[in-house]
């Protein structure tokens, strides 16, 4: 790909993101050399990340947070696949990436989930589903042979010799 078809979404100087107005104005310029041929662009409101695998998405808040605490684009959940999606059950949010999604709702707060709790979670109904949003972060033993996550009606346990464990 040619570096000019590669482009974020250019921004003129002092205008705000043209499709992305909450972002508000450009503090930085493009960046690139990030991981698998990424760049990302930093705004007054959050970021525009792109990948040739992905293309162009904004994060912001509190999903942009926790991606952020997770090493961003170089951690578990890579790139942001779709934008953030709100109108969710009780006022939440989502946002897509390469390895899993992040959920935020008023009463939880943003928690990322992915592999088979996100699996199982899923095949629960999500956050439509009797569990609710994710009210933790996954957390795992030394080896990542056993894991579990909190949300909001429940846990989830995955073991490596036992599978997904839904606990009330």
């Amino acid at each position: 790909m040619r570096p000019d078809q590669r482009r974020l979404l250019p921004v003129l100087p002092g205008r705000h993101h043209p499709l992305v107005p909450s972002l508000g104005y450009p503090t930085g310029k493009e960046t690139c050399g990030l991981i698998n041929g990424g760049c990302y662009q930093s705004f007054q409101g959050g970021t525009i990340h792109w990948s040739p695998a992905t293309g162009a998405y904004a994060t912001w808040g509190p999903i942009r947070a926790t991606w952020g605490s997770l090493d961003y684009e170089k951690g578990k959940l890579g790139y942001p696949t779709g934008k953030e999606a709100c109108g969710l059950i009780n006022g939440g949010c989502y946002q897509s990436f390469q390895g899993g999604t992040i959920h935020w709702s008023p009463a939880t707060g943003a928690y990322a989930t992915w592999g088979p709790i996100r699996a199982t979670w899923g095949s629960l109904g999500y956050e439509k589903g009797r569990l609710g949003y994710p009210a933790g972060a996954e957390s795992c033993d030394s080896a990542n042979t056993a894991c579990s996550q909190r949300f909001q009606n429940g846990t989830i346990e995955w073991s490596a010799a036992q599978g997904s464990v839904v606990k009330p």
